[in-house]
């Protein structure tokens, strides 16, 4: 794929939940914008939560619709998986030096199935999910991403050529290599978030030797409708207490379900109750680790 260089009324540099929103009012009003991301999807931090203060509505529910509205108007035109090199301004304009990562995925051919994820077999911590969970080597980076495009690991990849054989689109591109363009424009917002203070920096919390410790976004991860161990908490070295937790729930939740005598109705009870499907996602997440680690 070939980028050319590009004029732009406004450049915004990070596709967080800031830099969405400056995009989108200034594309309502007429402004060309061109927003770039370095991250595989736009959504930034706010995509990651669970609820938001002081309303407690769903960081989903906020962010999704305006992360389609990005992907989708005319005015802005989205770079995700880009560097920022350098900024140079001349006279009254501004040229930004960008750099087009590798997806190692041809993105016009891409169409977001992941059957390349599901064939491929090397298994590595989720930045999604601050380390808590697991993706695929190559993978959609989350259900929600903008644009639902696969990106490639090539760090952990080991070159099996799995994804690229079951891709029914011939999407895999392992050519792929790092493409730099220029954007001209006569102004800049920078919205690009924050990172926060690492837990080994911080002496009075253990400095990152203790792992009960955890960071705000991990514990927004484990409360999130969508992140890992289907919300069943547990401190570390008390998996076996979460099992006998979980065990007990699923054991009452059927208890209740086997009462009902309408099939329909059964299956309604533990398939659209948000509390029951809880812990029937977490109890097949666990028997699946039972049956890997019998593996």
């Amino acid at each position: 794929m070939n980028l050319e260089n590009l004029h732009v009324d406004t450049l915004v540099i990070g596709g967080g939940i800031a830099g969405m929103q400056a995009a989108l009012d200034l594309a309502d009003q007429g402004v060309k914008v061109a927003l770039v991301e370095r991250e595989p999807s736009i959504g930034g931090k706010m995509i990651t939560l669970s609820k938001v203060f002081p309303t407690l509505d769903c960081c989903s529910c906020i962010t999704t619709p305006k992360m389609s509205a990005v992907a989708h108007h005319p005015n802005i035109q989205l770079f995700t998986y880009c560097d920022l090199q350098s900024v140079e301004e001349t006279g009254s304009v501004f040229r930004a030096a960008v750099v087009q990562k590798p997806r190692y995925v041809d993105t016009r051919k891409c169409t977001g199935c992941r059957e390349c994820e599901y064939a491929c077999p090397i298994t590595v911590p989720s930045l999604f999910d601050r380390g808590l969970g697991a993706y695929r080597a190559i993978r959609v980076p989350f259900s929600t991403a903008v644009p639902q495009k696969a990106v490639l690991d090539m760090d952990n990849c080991i070159l099996c050529g799995k994804c690229e054989t079951v891709c029914p689109a011939n999407a895999v591109d392992f050519t792929q290599q790092p493409e730099p363009f220029e954007i001209e424009t006569i102004s800049i917002i920078a919205a690009s978030g924050f990172e926060l203070t690492p837990l080994g920096a911080k002496k009075e919390y253990g400095s990152g030797k203790l792992r009960n410790v955890i960071d705000p976004l991990m514990m927004e991860r484990l409360l999130a409708p969508t992140g890992p161990y289907g919300r069943v908490l547990a401190a570390c070295g008390e998996e076996a207490r979460a099992r006998r937790v979980l065990e007990e729930a699923y054991t009452l939740l059927m208890e209740r379900a086997n009462k009902i005598g309408d099939e329909a109705l059964r299956r309604s009870f533990l398939e659209n109750v948000p509390a029951h499907r809880e812990v029937m996602r977490a109890w097949e997440a666990n028997l699946c680790e039972d049956k890997s680690a019998g593996a």
